[in-house]
C-alpha cells in the first residue's frame, strides 16, 4: 500500500541520519528536510508556539508535490496535514541510552550556539547526571508528541530493532527496500551503559517516556 505523503520526525540519537540518507536515496527531489528551528537544543515553549503558529498556516497546495518531509520537528508543526492523508512516521530508542547519546553528542558539539540548551550544557559545565536529571530535560518525548500524540503515527521504529523495523517500514509503505545506513556512530570508546542505581534515577525522572517506549517496543517486538 503506497502512501500520499510520509512526515518523517527525526528523534536525536535514533538512527534518523542514517534514515534520512535512505529516505533521501528513495525520494530524491520530493523529499523536503527540515531542519530549520532545531526545537530540542532551544526552549520548548518557544518551540512549541512557533510549531502551532506554522501548523495553523499550512497550506496543502504547497506540498502537492512533496512525497516526504523529514527533521527535527516538533509533531504538531505538520499536524494538519494530516487532513490530506499524510502518513507520520518516527524511530524510538531506550530513553536512558538515547539521553547518554545527545549527551556526549552535545559535549563533542560546538560550544559557541548562544541561546540554546546544547549552549547551556557547555557554558555551565553540565556532567552527565546533571544533563539526564535537569527540569528542563524532562521527558523529551512527551514533548515531541504534545498536541499531537504517537497514537496519531503510522509507524513507530525501534532503534534496536532498526534492520526489522526497516524492512517492514519499507514493505507496508514504500512497495520498495530502502538501503541500510550507518552514519552519525559514537565513538567506540564512548559507553551507554550507567550503573543500575542511576539508570533507575533516570527511568523514573523520565517515566512517561519511558513507557511511551515500551508501547511501542512491545509492538515492534510482535511485528
Amino acid at each position: 500500500m503506497l502512501f500520499c505523503m510520509i512526515i518523517s520526525l527525526h528523534i536525536p540519537k535514533t538512527a534518523g541520519t542514517s534514515f534520512r540518507i535512505a529516505l533521501q536515496e528513495h525520494f530524491g527531489d520530493s523529499l523536503i528536510e527540515d531542519y530549520g528551528t532545531r526545537p530540542f537544543r532551544v526552549n520548548y515553549d518557544v518551540a512549541r508556539k512557533k510549531a502551532e503558529e506554522f501548523n495553523r498556516k499550512i497550506k496543502g497546495e504547497k506540498y502537492s508535490n512533496v512525497k516526504c518531509i523529514h527533521g527535527h520537528f516538533l509533531a504538531v508543526k505538520y499536524a494538519n496535514l494530516k487532513n490530506l492523508d499524510a502518513t507520520f512516521i518516527t524511530w524510538l530508542r531506550d530513553p536512558v541510552e538515547r539521553l547518554i547519546s545527545n549527551y556526549y553528542h552535545i559535549i563533542r558539539g560546538r560550544k559557541d550556539v548562544k541561546g540554546t540548551f546544547s549552549n547551556l550544557v557547555h557554558t555551565e559545565n553540565w556532567d552527565l547526571e546533571t544533563y539526564c536529571l535537569h527540569p528542563m530535560n524532562k521527558n523529551p518525548y512527551e514533548k515531541i508528541f504534545r498536541d499531537f500524540g504517537i497514537e496519531n503515527f503510522g509507524f513507530v521504529g525501534i532503534t534496536e530493532n532498526f534492520l526489522n523495523d526497516l524492512n517492514f517500514f519499507s514493505e507496508k509503505y514504500l512497495n520498495k527496500s530502502l538501503s541500510i545506513y550507518n552514519e552519525n556512530k559514537r565513538p567506540i570508546d564512548q559507553k551507554l551503559t550507567v550503573e543500575d542505581n542511576f539508570r533507575k534515577k533516570i527511568e523514573e525522572f523520565h517515566s512517561i517516556d519511558v513507557e511511551i517506549y515500551r508501547q511501542a517496543l512491545s509492538k515492534s517486538n510482535s511485528r
